[in-house]
């Protein structure tokens, strides 16, 4: 089953390669995603493989499980089974494209005992760059910790040159092996994306990391969305991955808002979940315990709904403009919003 719709990599290349090898795949008939279809789904059809696009699938699929449970314990007497979600049937569950946290990866695998969760750094331009599996019965690894693979590569973005593991020092990821021609039509993207180093092919998409001398890849973010705050980097990532363990923010996407002292600060756009108590103050709180005072946010605007594309995707250019118009007028924190 794909998750996200078929004009995502995440969902077209898994279920070609599932029709390549004979099975089946199933798909979610509703136009706006679904979690109690794609339930309801997997227990009717008794799905073997999950494809989801990080946190943002997960998170929805999760409270839906929750609420049925909660119904389910509420309404122990009844006969009838109708909020009853069984995804026993379960093996694997494949995540690509957004982060995917451990505390989602914990709750999923409780009610999926014999699945493997795989996910990977991956984009349509190649990969996977590196990947996290957690086996049944084991406890998922840190977020946006994965292991290198035999094609992963590490460059300095500046210089082009080789970044040995174990270095500590930040370069951007690349892959080797079978990877796209090249964007259509589009000669100035696909030379910045697929570069020939050293006499060998590679994929380049942008997404910055440390790898350790095990192989350890900790993932900091694409480059092309980091904020220079007072002359120090802040990979947005990083910052939502803290933000969405306060409870009380249900999403949230970190950019960055020009400033003349700064030249950029740390903004995050937020969603709560209904009847959440979290304020601005308390977010900010709670990302600076977490990492270093420079990447918590100097402002959080609260908005009434999150905006992602149909894929997932966390849409920052939206973000970046109710943030700019908001911090511009000197609204208060709390922001109504439309994609529009």
């Amino acid at each position: 089953m794909t998750a996200p719709p078929l004009m995502h990599g995440t969902a077209l290349f898994l279920a070609m390669s599932t029709f390549v090898l004979g099975g089946t795949v199933v798909l979610l008939a509703g136009r706006r995603f679904d979690p109690a279809e794609l339930l309801r789904l997997i227990e009717r059809e008794q799905v073997t493989q999950l494809s989801i696009v990080g946190d943002a699938f997960a998170r929805p699929i999760v409270a839906e499980l929750q609420r049925a449970e909660s119904l389910a314990i509420d309404d122990r007497d009844r006969d009838d089974d109708h909020d009853h979600y069984d995804i026993t049937s379960l093996t694997r569950i494949m995540s690509t494209g957004a982060t995917l946290s451990s505390t989602y990866k914990r709750e999923l695998m409780k009610r999926a005992p014999r699945a493997t969760v795989v996910d990977m750094i991956g984009a349509s331009e190649g990969g996977p760059f590196a990947m996290a599996m957690t086996l049944p019965g084991s406890d998922p690894v840190a977020t946006a910790k994965f292991t290198a693979t035999p094609v992963t590569a590490l460059f300095d973005p500046d210089t082009w040159q080789p970044i040995e593991r174990g270095s500590g020092v930040e370069g951007v990821l690349a892959a080797t092996g079978p990877i796209p021609l090249g964007y259509y039509r589009d000669p100035t993207k696909t030379a910045a994306t697929f570069r020939t180093i050293g006499g060998i092919r590679y994929s380049i998409p942008g997404d910055h990391a440390v790898i350790d001398l095990d192989g350890t890849v900790h993932l900091l973010g694409r480059g092309s969305v980091c904020i220079n705050s007072g002359g120090e980097k802040v990979y947005p990532e990083e910052v939502e991955v803290v933000a969405r363990r306060l409870a009380g923010v249900e999403d949230c996407v970190v950019v960055g808002v020009a400033d003349d002292r700064f030249g950029e600060i740390v903004v995050l756009v937020a969603s709560l979940t209904p009847g959440a108590s979290t304020d601005e103050r308390s977010i900010i709180d709670h990302v600076r315990s977490q990492l270093a005072s420079y990447k918590a946010p100097r402002r959080v605007v609260i908005v009434d709904h999150f905006y992602r594309s149909a894929s997932g995707k966390a849409d920052y250019r939206w973000a970046r403009r109710l943030a700019e118009a908001a911090l511009a007028i000197g609204q208060g924190p709390e922001v109504p919003c439309s994609p529009h």
